[in-house]
């Protein structure tokens, strides 16, 4: 920005921002708005150390400073709700894979029952678990697949 000041001199002012993190990093734990917060409080101070310290103008300050700090946090903002939505979506997939897995629990219960039992195995899942259809039928593909596909490797 056109400061007559050393490399030294803003790096001093950066490390004494630093002392600040603390209390950012506490008030980030806001869901979305701690992170503007923090970010907030962190251009106040960087705008404040360039113009008392570079001796820029205070208007050119805000305007440097003010754009990336707004380009900033829309990013993490943005970010931060995409994290959460995935979040979201995943536990929807683990939940649906361990009903799928109870499912196909109960069908193999059920297979081990009737082997015990002698009976020639179903060439469908029948019993507790043809309530859940879908399942039921997935779990019944599944299990005359597994033999096919045991066969193909041998």
């Amino acid at each position: 920005m056109g400061s007559q000041e050393s490399y030294e001199t803003s790096y001093r002012c950066a490390a004494y921002l630093s002392a600040i993190t603390p209390i950012t990093t506490l008030i980030g734990l806001i869901p979305y708005l701690g992170t503007v917060i923090g970010m907030l409080i962190g251009l106040l101070y960087i705008v404040t150390a360039s113009v008392e310290v570079h001796c820029h103008s205070f208007e050119k300050a805000w305007l440097v400073f003010g754009v990336i700090t707004a380009v900033l946090c829309f990013g993490s903002l943005s970010a931060t709700f995409k994290a959460r939505q995935f979040a979201d979506e995943a536990a929807v997939q683990r939940k649906q894979a361990q009903e799928a897995a109870k499912v196909m629990q109960r069908a193999a219960e059920q297979m081990q029952r009737q082997a015990a039992q002698g009976q020639p195995g179903p060439a469908t899942v029948s019993g507790a678990a043809e309530a859940d259809a879908g399942g039921a039928k997935d779990a019944g593909n599944l299990q005359r697949q597994m033999p096919q596909q045991e066969s193909q490797k041998r």
